[in-house]
């Protein structure tokens, strides 16, 4: 019995410290990997434009996501409310149902959502069940 309290202590101080890593944008999110721009990619220089051919307007700009925006600091009450979420959230689903190890239907799909709120919550079981 404490080793399963021990892998819920460990697994909850995990769950925690990548929320916190992933709110203060020390950690891309997998959904925000296409949205930044890599620092390491040097950046193509444009290239000289025709005088012969008309400018072509540019697009409307469209606002941008703040979440994927590095710009956008979380505040450490935000960060505080995320990560005491995220430690609620994985602490039931460990406490009211067995450890993954025990039960392979451990849904976990809420947390999942939880941690990625933008993107689309994946059911794997069903998919596991359906193939």
């Amino acid at each position: 019995m404490t080793t399963k309290r021990t892998l819920l202590r460990l697994s909850v101080a995990l769950a925690m410290v990548l929320t916190l890593l992933a709110s203060t944008n020390a950690i891309p999110i997998p959904g925000e990997l296409t949205a930044r721009a890599d620092p390491a990619t040097p950046a193509t220089p444009a290239t000289p434009a025709d005088p012969a051919t008309p400018a072509t307007p540019a697009p409307p700009a469209t606002p941008a996501d703040p979440a994927a925006d590095p710009s956008v600091v979380l505040t450490p009450e935000e960060i505080k409310k995320k990560a005491v979420a995220t430690f609620n959230c994985y602490k039931k689903a460990f406490t009211d149902f067995p450890l993954p190890s025990d039960d392979p239907k451990l849904d976990t799909t809420t947390c999942s959502a939880l941690l990625n709120p933008t993107e689309p919550v994946v059911d794997y079981q069903k998919q596991a069940d359906e193939a």
